[in-house]
């Protein structure tokens, strides 16, 4: 009974709240800021996985090369690993 009740209250405000032309334009506007926040986060999403496709080629390029690859295992043989892992990870 008293969910009901509740339920009829909340429906009565959202009512009122979608007949006020107020309410509607703030949510508008609201909904103008979602999608351009969405359409730049889509951009920077893109720009950054093409960001990592080249780092990625180049990191594998640099691999390919047996004297650089030697130099990295003999004396950073953490940046070897790593570099390695993100050769062989299959991202895409």
């Amino acid at each position: 009974m008293y969910g009901s009740a509740l339920s009829r209250g909340k429906l009565k405000i959202m009512n009122q709240q979608t007949e006020n032309p107020d309410f509607n334009a703030r949510m508008r506007r609201e909904m103008k800021s979602q999608q351009r926040n969405i359409k730049a986060a889509e951009k920077a999403y893109g720009e950054s996985v093409f960001d990592l496709t080249v780092a990625r080629s180049y990191i594998k390029k640099l691999l390919g090369n047996a004297k650089i690859a030697a130099y990295l295992k003999a004396n950073h043989p953490d940046t070897f690993s790593e570099f390695n892992a993100i050769v062989k990870a299959e991202i895409f």
